[in-house]
């Protein structure tokens, strides 16, 4: 499945054929990659990171309302 993303750049077509060495696509493609690569989700972490302390409303007015 190919799906087709459209960018809208601030360099010029020129500039970004020169940087990406001549095949545009496949070097846009690699940054789109890197990107979602390292945006994964370090879940270790997060579970491993102090929890806050919630003091629950509820409970509260339930106490007052006694």
């Amino acid at each position: 499945m190919q799906d087709t993303i459209t960018i809208h750049p601030t360099v010029s077509k020129v500039e970004l054929e020169r940087l990406a060495g001549g095949d545009l696509n496949r070097w846009i493609n690699g940054l789109i990659e890197n990107a979602v690569r390292e945006q994964a989700p370090d879940w270790q972490s997060f579970f491993e990171r102090p929890r806050r302390k919630v003091t629950d409303q509820a409970d509260a007015v339930r106490r007052a309302s006694r």
